[in-house]
């Protein structure tokens, strides 16, 4: 359906990119509507319900007043992994995705004991419990929304993650 793609390219292209275009109709269409990628990319699909139009143009609004996308679907990708998002959290960015690949290459112990400290989304702490398994790991934050946002994720990918709300600059780490 080259109209739909048109419609946001029409709609974005003050703001965006082509490229970033081309990625958020994907992720729009993927993500939002549930659309196989295969029938995206050969535009082997039906025309959008009413319904689906008024959400799309709903999704432009947010975009063109910088609405990150991720929060927009209330998700992402990371590592691999699917993470429900929110605004109480920061978008994971791809240089921490560099950052848990050397830790799962550099962990020699199975069961090591790893501690993330401002879990955020928790993207850190469920990535490296699914990569490494027999690791105990532990996910804090100062934020109880930040907390309930990890804890979706941690469940939403199968992993046992130990959380605890702390400020660590206010009380020790040993507490």
């Amino acid at each position: 359906m080259q109209d739909v793609k048109n419609f946001l390219k029409n709609e974005l292209k003050t703001h965006f990119s082509p490229e970033e275009i081309s990625s958020l109709t994907r992720l729009i269409l993927e993500k939002e509507f549930s659309i196989p990628l295969a029938d995206i990319l050969t535009c082997k699909f039906n025309h959008l319900s009413d319904a689906a139009v008024k959400k799309l143009s709903e999704i432009i609004d947010k975009l063109k007043n910088a609405e990150p996308i991720q929060y927009i679907l209330g998700e992402t990708d990371f590592f691999g992994l699917p993470f429900y998002l929110d605004s109480s959290v920061l978008i994971p960015r791809p240089e921490t995705e560099e950052l848990v690949q050397w830790v799962i290459t550099s962990t020699n112990n199975a069961s090591a004991k790893i501690l993330d400290i401002g879990t955020g989304s928790g993207c850190i702490a469920v990535t490296l419990a699914k990569k490494l398994p027999h690791a105990e790991v532990h996910a804090w934050d100062i934020s109880p929304d930040a907390l309930e946002v990890a804890r979706k994720n941690a469940e939403r990918n199968g992993v046992h993650l130990f959380f605890l709300e702390k400020d660590i600059l206010q009380e020790s780490v040993s507490d």
